[in-house]
């Protein structure tokens, strides 16, 4: 902070963004001819990063150019020529995705990669990018290629990036059907959430699970149906994550709390039969709450038993429903309207 503060106040710094400003064309010339010898590439995401982390006209000017936009929004759903997706580790967090979230809190931006994604077979590029980058990173990070920290960064820069483009276009179905984003989602997180085991990076992990309840449960998100997005993360063990959150983050955390609502909100599917499964899990997990220490102290363990007695209630209720209902058609409060059950 210090470093860039002082940068800040060089002298030389508003002749150096004038002459930005007035070379960005012959900037952005080079940039194209790096990126089509394929060479520079991480280099370059990371200048333009920097130029839009300053609050001045470069900024505004760089966010809001459609020709940026097209350039590296392209270059982020391309892949290299060993066919992997440009993920930069050098840095903290890979500058061209903060790029392209940087586009997105600029509104001439924001309507310029709108417009992109109106293009035929857009979102559906996006939609795989998303995937692809989940898994290639899962299997980098496994091979040691990458920290643990900047893949699950890497995954919440991504959900957040996916949320705000959900919460414009609404085309589920690129997103959640062919693709089927949440049991990949899923599967790769729970692969890299047992690597560590702290307070803090289960809050982190618990930060992706909250990204992929909102996709889950928010209804107004879009017309997927939501008993089949359930069915994905139960059957990609969302329960038993959601578990693990509330057992090792401190029971005074706002984030234990939510996790426990989640974690009701599921509870709440399982009186359908393709997510019966919830019952025995659920049920397996409370005693394995019981058997847990409390991850927090005195006190807290109320809490905990409320947690217990909360789950158990849900799941005593869930079951008497499944011993007493003979399954016939579907009603169209079922939430499966739009299939063929």
């Amino acid at each position: 902070n210090a470093t860039c503060a002082s940068t800040d106040a060089h002298p030389s710094k508003p002749h150096a963004v004038s002459f930005l400003d007035e070379n960005l064309n012959t900037l952005l010339q080079w940039v194209r001819f790096f990126v089509f010898k394929g060479e520079h590439v991480d280099t370059s995401a990371a200048l333009f990063k920097m130029l839009i982390s300053k609050d001045d006209p470069l900024r505004h000017r760089i966010t809001s150019s459609r020709k940026v936009t097209d350039l590296f929004l392209s270059l982020w759903t391309r892949k290299d020529n060993d066919r992997r997706y440009f993920v930069i580790f050098k840095y903290e967090l890979c500058p061209l995705l903060d790029l392209l979230n940087g586009f997105l809190k600029n509104d001439v931006g924001k309507s310029h990669i709108f417009a992109l994604l109106d293009e035929p077979r857009s979102i559906g590029t996006v939609a795989k990018t998303v995937c692809g980058q989940i898994q290639q990173l899962t299997r980098r990070h496994l091979q040691g290629e990458c920290s643990w920290k900047f893949t699950i960064l890497h995954f919440l820069k991504l959900l957040r990036l996916t949320s705000q483009l959900l919460r414009t276009h609404r085309d589920w179905s690129a997103f959640f059907g062919s693709r089927d984003l949440l049991r990949i989602l899923m599967k790769d997180l729970w692969l890299i959430s047992k690597r560590k085991n702290s307070p803090d990076s289960w809050r982190m992990v618990f930060n992706v699970l909250r990204y992929i309840s909102e996709f889950t449960l928010d209804a107004p998100l879009g017309t997927y149906p939501a008993l089949l997005k359930v069915k994905a993360v139960v059957e990609g063990g969302m329960i038993h994550m959601l578990t693990d959150c509330i057992l090792h983050i401190p029971d005074t955390s706002r984030d234990n709390l939510t996790a426990v609502l989640i974690l009701q909100h599921l509870a709440a599917y399982s009186i359908y039969h393709e997510v019966s499964s919830l019952v025995p899990i659920v049920t397996e997990l409370v005693k394995t709450m019981k058997c847990a220490e409390p991850a927090g102290h005195g006190t807290q363990m109320s809490k905990r038993d409320e947690i217990i007695l909360i789950i158990s209630c849900a799941v005593a209720q869930t079951t008497a429903v499944h011993r007493g209902i003979d399954f016939g058609p579907r009603q169209l409060c079922d939430g499966l309207n739009v299939c063929i059950c």
